[in-house]
């Protein structure tokens, strides 16, 4: 651990025992779950509250400076900084498994309970930190409104040359290069969709390209399309991504094709909902951001003079064992789809954790974070979509098994009116 990180750390959120029910973990206050968590499937439950293990370092300051002053869900915070913080420090330190790099960059969507889960609002406190740490990143480095894949290859576009022939009297003496276009020398790009939904329709227009481009930039592979008269190419970007949605909506437009082709599983999912009443809105200073601000600065310089593979500290070596085969382990249905990249995605928010100590090695304590996380998406998941199994078929016969021990095969096929083939009915039955 470098003599930075030695600092003592920051002590452990309060948010949770001071402002929560001890009964029911909920924030205190007025709020009613019914009015505020959506139609959802009567056999879920919302998640639990994030553990504290994620409210560690930096993080955990400034949740904790943020949470009592605000109506919205310290999930939504917390997550979005630490997405903010993976795109401000650039493509700088990794985790390399097998041949793969993986950088600070997440892809988050927020999913509110109904459209007053204050999902913008926390959006608002993070921006405000993220504004002071580098002006530059806020203004120019986070975009939204994205229409296609060739929208996101504009806005991280490498440096475009032609070949031109130099002419004298007539003939061609020689040729040189001239600059078409000077691309773009900083590659950090945020993209924010406060309608999610809207990227989601976007994304299934026959033709679009929207889908592959942001695979492929999570996955930190160079980005091509190639269209009529030339090919838009960006190379070396690191893309974050943030995404806000409600649970109904979130149910009617992510289909089984981005599910099945691995958009779907490259997002951390977040429930959010409001935490509290607060009729007159909170507070925060500026002079209690200041210093967290300045600290945020010294971990993004850390990285960014410090670029590299980062690894485990021995302990954390012997924990990521102990984890790693029920973490990655195949799951079936939707929930599978969903969550099947969470080694991966502990991994980077694991990494994140360690920059904001600037710590030499991703620790215990930073693992234990990322895992909680995860834990608390995994539960997103559970309650958004359910026992659904990612087979609308087989979704179907799952409805129908709730209300009853057993169906015959006759009785599945008139669930389908009788419209539905003999495989078609065969492979919903296995799935089911």
């Amino acid at each position: 651990m470098t003599g930075a990180a030695q600092n003592e750390p920051a002590p452990r959120p309060k948010i949770h025992a001071d402002l929560a029910d001890e009964t029911s973990g909920r924030p205190s206050g007025s709020y009613t779950e019914s009015a505020d968590v959506g139609n959802r499937p009567a056999e879920t439950t919302w998640p639990e509250t994030i553990h504290d293990n994620a409210f560690i370092g930096l993080a955990g300051k400034f949740v904790n400076v943020i949470g009592p002053q605000t109506e919205s869900d310290i999930a939504a915070i917390l997550v979005q900084f630490l997405t903010d913080v993976g795109n401000l420090m650039g493509r700088t330190r990794y985790y390399e498994v097998e041949a793969a790099q993986h950088y600070g960059n997440l892809f988050v969507n927020i999913v509110g309970g109904t459209s007053k889960a204050r999902k913008g609002t926390a959006r608002k406190h993070v921006d405000r930190m993220s504004e002071m740490v580098d002006p530059d990143w806020f203004a120019n480095h986070t975009v939204s409104g994205l229409g296609s894949g060739e929208g996101l290859i504009a806005c991280v576009r490498d440096r475009v040359v032609r070949r031109e022939p130099v002419k004298l009297n007539g003939r061609t003496e020689r040729y040189e290069e001239v600059e078409i276009d000077p691309g773009v020398t900083d590659k950090r790009c945020e993209v924010i969709e406060p309608e999610f939904a809207e990227t989601l329709q976007v994304c299934a227009r026959p033709g679009c390209t929207l889908s592959a481009m942001l695979r492929k930039a999570w996955d930190g592979s160079s980005l091509q399309v190639q269209t009529r008269n030339t090919a838009a190419r960006a190379t070396g970007a690191l893309v974050s991504f943030i995404g806000h949605i409600t649970v109904d909506e979130l149910r009617r437009t992510l289909t089984a094709t981005e599910m099945a082709n691995g958009l779907g599983n490259r997002f951390l999912w977040v429930c959010a909902r409001r935490a509290r009443e607060l009729p007159f809105g909170g507070h925060v200073e500026d002079c209690d951001l200041i210093p967290l601000a300045a600290d945020l600065r010294l971990a993004v310089a850390y990285a960014q003079a410090n670029p590299g593979r980062v690894s485990f500290s021995e302990q954390a070596r012997r924990h990521w064992v102990a984890i790693y085969r029920d973490l990655s382990a195949e799951r079936s249905g939707m929930l599978g789809a969903l969550l099947a990249r969470a080694e991966a995605q502990v991994v980077r928010i694991a990494l994140i954790y360690s920059i904001l100590d600037r710590d030499a090695e991703i620790q215990v304590e930073h693992l234990l974070a990322a895992l909680a996380i995860q834990e608390y998406v995994e539960g997103s998941v559970k309650y958004i979509f359910g026992e659904k199994l990612g087979d609308p078929d087989a979704d179907v016969i799952l409805d129908a098994l709730l209300n009853r021990e057993e169906m015959s095969r006759e009785q599945i096929v008139n669930l389908f009116n009788r419209h539905a083939s003999a495989d078609r009915i065969s492979r919903a039955q296995y799935t089911s």
